[in-house]
């Protein structure tokens, strides 16, 4: 069964209950917004090649992506959506936290 493509949004909602040695795809350029699409892709199994296919590349793995939230969630414990995104975006471009 191939991956569920979901907005980015939609990730940063589940990405607590993702398994953190999968991978984050995508299918455009930074900087990334609530609605760009993306696939949790399994490492281990022919969804890469779906994933390649249709367009999507990988950007970090799920694991990353906790690291992000989390350290973005403790600087503002009211973090919003928009700051979820710019600290992805940031940490994207910068390879650091904000």
């Amino acid at each position: 069964m191939p991956p569920e493509i979901k907005d980015l949004a939609t990730l940063f909602l589940e990405v607590g209950r993702l398994d953190p040695q999968h991978s984050l795809y995508l299918n455009e350029e930074a900087p990334y917004g609530k609605n760009s699409l993306c696939m949790v892709v399994n490492n281990n199994s022919e969804e890469k090649g779906f994933a390649a296919e249709n367009g999507f590349y990988p950007i970090f793995e799920i694991a990353t992506v906790q690291k992000i939230v989390i350290e973005a969630s403790n600087r503002l414990p009211d973090i919003t959506l928009d700051e979820l995104i710019e600290a992805f975006n940031f940490y994207y471009e910068e390879h650091d936290f904000i």
